[in-house]
């Protein structure tokens, strides 16, 4: 899985979707940005620096940011919400799948590859569609076959 690791300015990006500059959305914004993963409200709210931002201003700059195109949000497997920066600039919708670790809950942006083209029989809009993948991710695959080879070795002494 890519993550993208570009420096960008979100002065200049917060000004082009012509928000004002305030210093949460900026934060939230370069949070985002430098995570390269989609994030929920309370793994923001942890952050380093967010303890600065209540709650309510957090939801609200990035519902702000959503509605200016500059944040996307992906449905998880418990049905939260959890928002990724649209580093390239043309937004989730079409974009790219996801993938979400069942264990550590961690989600991904699946970057290498792209979300089929969807052809109607009537002229339509899509606004948005999404694909993600739910399973266990490569750290946590392995501490469960250490888990199971655990088990496995346990039944074979008590059998003896």
């Amino acid at each position: 899985m890519q993550v993208s690791c570009k420096k960008v300015d979100t002065g200049n990006v917060l000004h082009a979707a012509r928000l004002r500059r305030t210093s949460a959305r900026q934060g939230v914004l370069s949070a985002l940005l430098a995570a390269g993963r989609p994030m929920t409200h309370q793994q923001m709210a942890a952050l380093e620096g967010f303890d600065s931002i209540d709650k309510v201003t957090l939801y609200r700059t990035l519902a702000t940011l959503r509605a200016a195109g500059l944040v996307h949000v992906v449905r998880g497997a418990d049905g939260s919400a959890l928002y990724c920066a649209n580093s390239d600039g043309d937004g989730c919708p079409g974009g790219h799948p996801h993938f979400q670790c069942l264990d550590c809950k961690e989600m991904h942006c699946v970057l290498e590859q792209r979300l089929p083209h969807l052809a109607f029989n009537e002229p339509v809009v899509v606004k948005a569609k999404q694909f993600v993948a739910f399973g266990l991710c490569a750290a946590c695959a392995k501490k469960e076959a250490s888990k199971l080879a655990r088990k496995r070795a346990k039944r074979r002494e008590v059998v003896r």
